[in-house]
């Protein structure tokens, strides 16, 4: 279930493609820009947390 839930929401950044300018360029570069930014600050996160505490 915590899987399912973590990619609720990419589904619906679908919705509004009617008003989106190129949808089929633009929804997939925001939607890996977007999982790429979390995947870094959430490294970030983590190797402040095990290497900053030191």
């Amino acid at each position: 279930m915590l899987v399912m839930w973590s990619f609720i929401g990419l589904e619906t950044a679908t919705v509004p493609a009617d008003n989106i300018v190129e949808p089929e360029k633009t929804i997939p570069r925001v939607m890996i820009a977007s999982v790429m930014t979390i995947m870094i600050l959430t490294h970030g996160k983590y190797h402040n947390y095990v290497f900053g505490t030191r």
